[in-house]
């Protein structure tokens, strides 16, 4: 299924001439520097295609022959290759022996001397020229110490001084290369192919996926095979799962398309590389990744996306999304490293129309009271992610917990349990922390305990987006309850060393029957210091909490993580309306002397 859809997604960029996937046996390569010759293969200089883009060094990205797999033997790519293969010198800080060297370069030029024997293409005459020229006469060149002294190596191609293309482009040459893919041999072995059907050459070993982060540079695989362990009826290596040579060069290239490096179509999910396609041309192919991973504070193609996002939101609360066509299908993929291969995390086909709705649902969920000063209510997923980890740094994010709440986001069901327990644990350690991460935590507990009452049945009323002075829950009402002391803690003395948070937060929200009794006489103490405006005003808004509680034994010996949550929520949402800005206050009058 995976690789049939990424099959279709080639062909169809294929059709719709897209310059974002490469023809039928060439991949997009970064080509830092390019050999100039004349017509007759004499050197005319090198030329540099590196530019500066965010800070960092880029080169210039050309369709070129597929590239060959290496282990430690001798294969030369078509065209283009590193400097051991193209100039016969070390490529970088590798050392290399001179034979070895040597071997390289013949290996080269012996490609491209058998296309000239196929093709006449008089581009390749001039390189095969080329490669009798001495090194004495490249050094003079000013781009030469540039070019040797890369540390990291550098990829060369040829192209005629007289030419706007390198001569990879060259329609003689395109037309051979692709052919040879899409041709079946009769020496090699042939069989059904398991993405199109076909009874054709079968490819031994696929194509390298490139992109996924912690997975090898040089590229690992989905389809591999490579012990005796893994033979089945005979059939070795990639024999397995028998594939088309063209079906298998069209899903690799059509996956390092959507992972390549400026891909919009891929996502960055704890330890998971996630990509994601339509089957037909839609906008939620450009625009889901936005939806995740923004700057709230980025450039203006961020806050774009913010403003379309919130666009969304706003049609759905007016019924009036999109109407999109409920036959397209949307495909998410996520893929994660495991030494020379790479696992699926997960794989979920939906259609656009549903995933749109449950992005919009998604994002309500969300949806909560902020302080003024937070720019947007609107926080990708990586920063509600960083605020469940240690020190708030993407490293420590529990990578299970990443993938699984962007399922659960994708598919519209419960928020998974670790996603309560890593909230409830950074509450417990800080204390104190970011306005924005409080936030970002308070969101994900609403969230998190609507869709357990939706989903699960969890027996409690749907939290909203700002405080429910209805609200009768007993957790939610002791969460407000604790803001509330703590409000009058600060207005009575000002910053204490420790404040009420500091001391009795985790104990207050886990074992209330405890604490509250020692909160109510300290609420006391600071309520006497105030005038009797206030005085009045704080008894109030205590007893109309306290009011829902039974008279004896009111408060909860002990309670559960969702209640916690509940707690969390209560509190957060009580505090942003005490501490909020007079203008903003809609259900609390508070004194002008507090």
């Amino acid at each position: 299924m995976i690789l049939q859809e990424l099959y279709k997604l080639y062909e169809r960029k294929l059709k719709e001439k897209s310059d974002e996937v490469s023809p039928p046996g060439f991949e997009k390569k970064e080509i830092p520097y390019l050999v100039v010759i004349d017509e007759k293969g004499n050197f005319v200089r090198f030329e540099s295609t590196v530019f500066e883009a965010d800070r960092t060094k880029r080169a210039r990205s050309f369709f070129v022959p597929a590239g060959v797999k290496r282990s430690s033997g001798i294969s030369a790519n078509l065209l283009w290759d590193n400097l051991g293969y193209v100039l016969g010198i070390p490529d970088g800080e590798k050392e290399t022996d001179k034979s070895r060297l040597t071997e390289q370069k013949k290996a080269f030029y012996k490609r491209i001397k058998e296309l000239y024997k196929e093709t006449q293409e008089k581009a390749l005459e001039a390189v095969l020229s080329f490669s009798e020229v001495p090194i004495s006469v490249l050094k003079k060149d000013p781009l030469w110490r540039e070019i040797t002294e890369s540390k990291t190596g550098a990829n060369l191609t040829f192209k005629i001084h007289s030419d706007a293309d390198i001569i990879c482009a060259k329609d003689t040459i395109q037309k051979h290369v692709t052919a040879a893919v899409q041709k079946s041999k009769g020496d090699k072995e042939s069989g059904r192919c398991l993405i199109t059907g076909e009874y054709t050459e079968i490819e031994r070993l696929h194509p390298a996926i490139k992109g996924v982060q912690g997975a090898q540079p040089t590229g690992a695989n989905i389809v591999s095979y490579n012990l005796s362990a893994f033979t089945s009826f005979g059939k070795e290596q990639s024999f397995n799962a028998p594939t088309g040579k063209y079906a298998a060069f069209a899903y690799t290239t059509a996956l390092n398309t959507l992972l390549a490096r400026d891909s919009q179509q891929k996502l960055q999910i704890g330890d998971a590389t996630v990509v994601f396609w339509s089957e037909k041309d839609s906008p939620l192919e450009k625009k889901f990744g936005a939806f995740f991973a923004f700057d709230e504070k980025g450039s203006e193609a961020e806050r774009q996306s913010i403003a379309s996002l919130k666009a969304l939101l706003e049609a759905a609360k007016k019924g009036s999304t999109a109407k999109l066509d409920k036959d397209i299908n949307f495909y998410v993929l996520a893929l994660a490293p495991n030494a020379s291969r790479l696992a699926i995390r997960f794989w979920y086909q939906e259609s656009v129309a549903q995933i749109e709705k449950n992005l919009v649902q998604y994002f309500t969920d969300l949806r909560m009271m902020r302080p003024h000063f937070l720019e947007t209510d609107v926080l990708p997923l990586q920063t509600l992610l960083e605020s469940t980890a240690v020190l708030h740094k993407k490293e420590n994010i529990h990578p299970l917990m990443a993938t699984e709440l962007f399922k659960a986001i994708l598919t519209n069901r419960a928020f998974p349990r670790i996603v309560l327990l890593a909230v409830i644990g950074r509450i417990r350690a800080e204390p104190e922390t970011e306005p924005k991460y409080e936030y970002c935590r308070a969101a994900l507990l609403k969230a998190y305990i609507n869709r357990l009452i939706r989903f699960q049945g969890y027996e409690a009323k749907e939290l909203e987006e700002k405080m429910d002075e209805k609200n009768t829950n007993a957790a939610y009402r002791l969460g407000r309850l604790f803001a509330v002391f703590e409000y009058l803690q600060a207005k009575a003395i000002g910053n204490p060393n420790a404040s009420i948070r500091d001391r009795y937060y985790a104990s207050a929200s886990s074992r209330p029957a405890i604490v509250f009794p020692v909160l109510v006489r300290l609420a006391n103490y600071h309520i006497a210091r105030f005038d009797e405006r206030v005085r009045v005003w704080a008894d109030k808004l205590i007893q109309d909490i306290l009011s829902s509680f039974p008279a004896e034994n009111a408060f909860p010996k002990i309670m559960t993580l969702e209640e916690q949550g509940l707690f969390a929520v209560g509190y957060y949402q009580q505090k942003q309306a005490l501490f909020s800005r007079k203008e903003d206050r809609e259900t609390e009058n508070i004194p002008e002397s507090v």
